[in-house]
């Protein structure tokens, strides 16, 4: 199933859109009229303000291209003028820098650029491919959690829905709603169980195989699916990894990158530690449901149970039904918490994230996984059923909404 169409004259991303809604159902769908990035970058305590000079202090910087980069996805603020240059020379390069990262991740993780690598090696099962090493490791990392990386056809599948504007027309493309899509769905599932149905080889000298059972091939032209492997909701933390890698290469070490999904990077430069505020649902709706003290700089990844913004990684219906793209090996949906943030000094987003994975797929939190993490270096908290619960002592946890109790876990 083909995803839905890009206009390269507009950015991927949609802007949000604020829609009438009942007032039966206006506290469950609160968060579709809530600005994107909200929860990932106004949450968090830089004191960064709007009325600051776009020449110097806290500024968003934009990417200056027009060709298709991944910088719709992201939100990159850096603080101006504190070097031995300008405000106006730094900005320039900054940009510079940042769109050229931008349209390298693009390639990089995004399976539908049409010069990308990913969808080079999906156009050309059963050929020897050399990629970026980059772009190698990546798979080698997604190669151990599961089989995350043949999970793409799913995700099409999802984002199609996720890109519908009304009801009528998402339930066409939901394969809880629909019996057509459910069927093709489950089919797709049992094909990416199985080695003997699609595997990626790893051939050392950053040489890649990707080998398609003649069974799934003709499956997936019949219904017209681009991808056997991809990144999945996992993409934006592998870029993340790779932008804040090419700033922080070229010098540019005072800001922080986050993306529209919820992973953030932080360059590490003047910050030291940081303040985050969580949202969640609540009894009067979307709120804050504490403020995360004292967190290091570094690189995190938010798991949600609802979208951020209409249009974009899930889908909510008028009655409140909620769809995200989070599906165990199985297919199943999985998200044992409504909200799971992960945090890390040592590993990087991508393995930030795909630990939170190990962890949100699954239909309770285990103490056991949230003590793993937190001995890898990996922090974790999760809000859900009236807790919230982490594994960090040294961050503090305040602002606690009425409708929930906090809990150290040790």
């Amino acid at each position: 199933m083909k995803r839905y169409a890009r206009d390269n004259s507009e950015p991927m991303l949609k802007p949000v859109k604020r829609i009438e809604l009942s007032e039966k159902n206006i506290k469950l769908r609160l968060i579709l009229t809530i600005v994107a990035l909200v929860v990932a970058v106004a949450a968090i305590g830089f004191g960064v303000h709007s009325c600051l000079s776009a020449d110097s202090g806290w500024t968003t910087i934009d990417a200056t291209t027009g060709a298709d980069n991944l910088s719709y996805e992201f939100k990159l603020v850096y603080n101006l003028g504190t070097g031995k240059t300008s405000a106006t020379v730094e900005r320039k390069a900054v940009a510079a820098a940042y769109t050229t990262a931008a349209v390298e991740a693009y390639k990089l993780f995004d399976p539908y650029a049409p010069e990308g690598y990913l969808k080079q090696i999906n156009e050309h099962p059963g050929e020897e491919i050399e990629v970026p090493h980059e772009l190698y490791s990546a798979f080698e990392k997604m190669l151990r959690h599961n089989r995350m990386l043949y999970m793409e056809p799913l995700n099409e599948m999802y984002e199609q829905l996720f890109g519908q504007e009304n009801d009528s027309y998402a339930e066409l493309a939901d394969p809880d709603k629909s019996p057509y899509v459910k069927q093709i769905y489950e089919e797709t599932v049992e094909f990416i169980q199985s080695d003997d149905n699609v595997r990626l080889e790893l051939l050392g000298s950053d040489s890649v195989k990707l080998t398609v059972s003649d069974a799934y091939k003709a499956f997936a032209q019949e219904h017209e699916s681009e991808c056997y492997i991809g990144f999945g909701w996992l993409k934006n933390a592998f870029a993340a990894d790779h932008i804040a890698s090419r700033l922080t290469s070229a010098g540019y070490i005072r800001g922080y990158l986050t993306s529209v999904d919820g992973y953030s990077a932080y360059l590490d430069g003047d910050v030291n530690t940081y303040d985050v505020n969580l949202y969640s649902t609540t009894a009067d709706g979307m709120s804050i449901v504490c403020t995360v003290g004292g967190v290091p700089a570094m690189f995190s990844a938010n798991l949600r149970r609802f979208p951020i913004s209409h249009g974009f990684g899930g889908y909510v219906y008028e009655d409140g039904t909620v769809v995200m793209p989070y599906v165990d090996a199985s297919g199943a949906h999985k998200m044992c918490a409504d909200v799971l943030y992960a945090y890390s000094e040592k590993s990087s987003c991508a393995e930030t994230a795909l630990a939170a994975a190990d962890i949100f797929l699954s239909d309770t939190v285990e103490k056991a996984g949230l003590l793993s993490a937190e001995s890898g270096g990996i922090h974790i908290l999760y809000i859900g059923n009236g807790v919230i619960g982490f594994t960090d002592e040294s961050v503090s946890v305040t602002n606690v909404h009425p409708d929930f109790k906090t809990e150290l876990i040790k």
